[in-house]
């Protein structure tokens, strides 16, 4: 037993070192020309009716269509994962081998409090409302009222049900490095800690072998399951 504590307080002290220590850097690599991949960290303040929560998630997505968000506690341990792939959504919770499959805004919605694509997300992300475009017309545009400043810079935007102001760029570029946000029931900041474009994507990133060894819940059971883990 005091060996299983000695090992948690050097991983604490680990972590905190490890974040201390890192680089400033939050730009991992150069904007480039043509987005396939976007990787990289960040973290999620919520307040609400419930009460406050904060989150660190890692994220990759893979242009246009698959994505990976893998939610962390303070200890670094996963508490959930959302995986996209294509028309398939699912909220997995791999410490008690079960998952959701819902829609891709509903199992968004449970992430971050309000009903976005995964274009969306992507949108926040890099700060740019028009790079994802589908027969010449961008669907997440469409939806939102976007205003820029003199720079060109999203400064901030508002959609039925949503708006968000940035509150801070990435230095040098116009990309987002952290925004306030609100909706009907609560608001939040998301802050970029790092951010890399056109790693290659592995297999592992989108794979779906749990469905065969995992239980499927309902949304229901899988907060309950979450609210315990936090």
């Amino acid at each position: 037993m005091c060996l299983q504590k000695v090992r948690i307080a050097v991983f604490c002290i680990g972590l905190v070192f490890f974040f201390s220590c890192r680089p400033s850097h939050v730009l991992l690599s150069p904007y480039p020309d043509r987005i396939e991949t976007i990787e990289g960290f960040a973290s999620l303040k919520l307040i609400g009716a419930e009460g406050y929560s904060r989150s660190k998630f890692s994220f990759f997505f893979s242009i246009p269509d698959k994505g990976k968000i893998e939610a962390f506690d303070l200890l670094g341990r996963t508490i959930y994962q959302i995986i996209i792939d294509k028309e398939r959504a699912f909220l997995v919770v791999p410490s008690k081998k079960v998952y959701w499959e819902s829609t891709e805004e509903r199992i968004i919605d449970t992430f971050i409090g309000a009903r976005l694509a995964m274009s969306e997300v992507i949108c926040f992300l890099i700060g740019k409302w028009d790079y994802l475009r589908e027969k010449g017309k961008d669907k997440s545009q469409d939806l939102w009222d976007i205003k820029k400043d003199n720079e060109g810079r999203v400064v901030e935007g508002r959609k039925q049900g949503m708006s968000f102001t940035v509150s801070g760029y990435i230095e040098g570029t116009g990309m987002i490095r952290s925004l306030d946000f609100k909706n009907r029931f609560q608001k939040g900041t998301l802050k970029v800690l790092g951010i890399d474009f056109n790693s290659p994507a592995k297999k592992s990133h989108f794979s779906m072998s749990f469905i065969k060894d995992f239980e499927e819940k309902s949304w229901e059971e899988i907060q309950k399951i979450i609210n315990h883990e936090n």
